[in-house]
């Protein structure tokens, strides 16, 4: 299969692939469980983040809540216990990385937040065995646009593995994610329930809004085939 007839596909992680919610109260509850400082306060933290529009970070939140460094690594290793396990998947994130798969595309999770935060995810739904770029750029649009070079979009992933391709499409659950997305990239705004204030805002025309993944796959399908 020729470059100039793939796309790379750029995947979201949080509330696109993983049941966010599902991970969240999972490690809330060790986290509790252990009496992490500022552990109890996570779900109130999350809902004010949320509200304002802003993207949450566990890690972050809890360092700055007093708990220590040996603290974080205690709960961040008893939630690694759960690792290769994929239950916190959506079901449709199962069937759209399987239709992936067949097609053999270039294709990378792109997910915005910590390292700290965001590994014990990719650990727990088993795609630290796929290609993953973790970013502090909100705008990832922006992001791939850096991208570009005389070979078409060249990514590096968090292992050093290339992926290279003549467009691509990006997959997200925030609007803003798409802003600065290439001309030559499609993309889809996936809206599962009623969006959250950091989840709002428009998107380019070459950008279609879905509710769930499985919509992507008969896409996948048949404009690939």
């Amino acid at each position: 299969m020729s470059m100039e007839s793939q796309r790379m596909w750029v995947v979201d992680l949080d509330k696109t692939l993983l049941d966010t919610h599902k991970f969240f109260e999972y490690t809330a509850e060790i986290s509790r469980s252990l009496g992490i400082t500022g552990g109890k306060d996570l779900y109130r933290a999350l809902e004010s983040v949320e509200d304002t529009g802003g993207s949450f970070d566990t890690d972050e939140f809890l360092k700055l809540a007093g708990a220590s460094e040996a603290e974080r690594a205690e709960l961040w290793g008893t939630v690694g216990l759960n690792e290769g396990n994929a239950q916190f998947l959506y079901p449709d994130a199962v069937e759209f990385l399987a239709a992936i798969d067949e097609l053999g595309y270039p294709y990378a999770t792109l997910t915005l937040g910590s390292i700290a935060t965001q590994i014990p995810k990719l650990r727990a739904t088993v795609l630290d065995r796929r290609p993953y770029i973790i970013t502090d750029v909100k705008e990832k649009g922006e992001l791939i646009q850096k991208w570009k070079g005389p070979e078409g979009y060249r990514a590096v992933t968090a292992a050093g593995q290339i992926l290279v391709a003549e467009s691509g499409v990006l997959v997200d659950d925030k609007a803003r994610s798409f802003d600065g997305l290439p001309g030559d990239w499609s993309g889809y705004l996936v809206r599962r329930d009623i969006p959250k204030l950091s989840q709002m805002g428009s998107v380019p025309e070459s950008v279609s809004i879905t509710p769930n993944l499985s919509v992507l796959v008969s896409n996948v399908v048949k404009t690939t085939r």
